[in-house]
């Protein structure tokens, strides 16, 4: 084991935060048991009653938390652009004043500045327009301030 064994209660709003729900690990530990792996060194997963016990550090665990996330509800554009991470562009244009139709364009213009410059690219995985926070934050700010002094 990684870390310390916590009960879903205390653990489970962490790693909802990431978005992983304790079905996904519910449904992870079947098929540990199914296949006839021990869940708690495979996934850091113990139950015990109907008492969920997890480690949120074990790598099992993180393997659940997904590379491209939601943007929360409760977030707005001043907390996103402060972010770091994979958002899917459809969240985050709800929270700004672009469209996603604005973004797109810049990614089908020339798709290797947008990534370098604004973070903004086509997920070959998943086929879905995402942003990474950690240069589209920055970019955006800028883009802002220069409007500002227009």
């Amino acid at each position: 084991m990684s870390g310390t064994m916590l009960p879903w209660a205390e653990a489970g709003p962490d790693l909802q935060a990431v978005g992983v729900e304790l079905y996904q690990i519910k449904k992870r530990y079947a098929e540990a048991v199914a296949a006839g792996e021990d869940p708690l060194t495979v996934l850091g997963v113990k139950c015990e009653g109907s008492q969920w016990w997890v480690d949120p550090e074990h790598p099992g665990i993180q393997a659940l938390v997904p590379r491209i996330r939601p943007v929360p509800s409760h977030w707005d554009g001043n907390d996103l652009i402060q972010q770091k991470g994979l958002y899917f562009l459809r969240d985050v244009t709800a929270l700004l004043p672009f469209t996603g139709n604005q973004m797109r364009y810049r990614v089908q213009k020339d798709p290797h500045k947008a990534r370098t410059e604004a973070g903004l690219f086509k997920d070959e995985e998943t086929g879905h327009y995402v942003v990474d926070m950690e240069r589209f934050g920055p970019w955006i700010t800028q883009l802002w301030q220069s409007v500002k002094k227009q």
